[in-house]
């Protein structure tokens, strides 16, 4: 998301042997925490689109040095590529 870091990367308990790529649309306040969260495409199970999206859940971000005054709200993409284990 433009003007922000997320403070840790998503830890995902993924033990699925599904492959494919998720991509979710996540919205943050002016705080950095998550507002709200949308599946917006799916290659995977909805099981594991749900652990995903979990994760995405428990996230929190910090302003970047130039953001030092952030929107009440702003709205990013992640996606995540999912592997053969």
């Amino acid at each position: 998301m433009t003007g922000w870091r997320w403070d840790a990367a998503p830890q995902v308990a993924d033990n699925s042997s599904d492959t494919g790529t998720l991509t979710f649309e996540v919205k943050i306040d002016d705080e950095g925490e998550v507002i709200s969260v949308k599946l917006v495409f799916r290659s995977v199970s909805r099981e594991v689109a749900n652990l995903y999206e979990k994760a995405i859940w428990d996230l929190t971000f910090s302003p970047l040095a130039n953001n030092p005054n952030p929107p009440p709200s702003t709205t990013g993409r992640v996606t995540f590529k999912i592997t053969n284990k």
